[in-house]
């Protein structure tokens, strides 16, 4: 897999989660209009933010490509503090919606690390210069 490849398929599971968590969002606010259209203004805008910064990293950037390596390991910190509070959380209160906030952090773990493993990918960084 070429090196162009592998920045574009971390930029469609960027796309991928997007979505998802304007799904979450939707359904964690209660199904209702404002609900409806937080959830799709916060989604469009995190599409765009994919796409810039796809676009970007295919053009070359450098720059950008530190941007986003220093925003993954921050959310691979946070992240993981998070999930640690919300597994506590869960084990003094025993609450489903817990579970699924926990499945939300993990999936954006994930997300991270996927960011992390192709930003300091050998072929990425020669491609990127």
């Amino acid at each position: 897999m070429s090196a162009r490849e592998k920045i574009e398929n971390l930029t469609n599971s960027w796309y991928g989660f997007a979505l998802f968590t304007g799904l979450v969002t939707f359904l964690q606010n209660g199904i209702g209009v404002f609900s409806a259209l937080t959830a799709l203004g916060t989604t469009l805008f995190s599409l765009f933010l994919t796409f810039f910064f796809g676009r970007r990293l295919l053009a070359k950037g450098s720059i950008i490509r530190t941007f986003l390596l220093v925003v993954s390991v921050l959310g691979l910190a946070f992240g993981s503090l998070g999930v640690f509070g919300l597994g506590k959380a869960f084990f003094q209160n025993w609450s489903v919606s817990l579970i699924f906030q926990i499945g939300y952090a993990l999936t954006s773990i994930h997300m991270h690390i996927k960011s992390v493993r192709t930003l300091t990918d050998t072929q990425v960084k020669s491609y990127i210069g």
